[in-house]
C-alpha cells in the first residue's frame, strides 16, 4: 500500500532547498512505495519526485490558531 507523506511550504523564509532534503531523507529511509506532496505558494526549485499542490500566498501578519510556523 502506498504511504502519502505531505509537507507544505509557505512565504519565503525557507527555501526549496528543506524540502528537497526532506524528500531525499523520506526516499532513502522509506521502504515502502510513496507519494511525496507539497502544498506551496512557489513551487520552482523542488527536485523532480515531488508533487505540489497549490496554496495562495500568505497575507502579512496572519497567524493560524493551532498551526506551527516558523516566521
Amino acid at each position: 500500500m502506498e504511504v502519502n507523506v505531505l509537507c507544505v511550504k509557505w512565504g519565503d523564509l525557507y527555501g526549496p532547498e528543506y524540502v528537497n532534503r526532506l524528500y531525499s531523507g523520506v526516499r532513502a529511509n522509506l521502504h515502502r512505495p510513496f507519494r511525496f506532496v507539497c502544498v506551496t505558494d512557489d513551487p520552482s526549485g523542488l527536485v523532480d519526485g515531488v508533487e505540489t499542490a497549490p496554496i495562495p500566498p500568505k497575507p502579512e501578519g496572519m497567524v493560524f490558531q493551532g498551526w506551527y510556523d516558523r516566521w
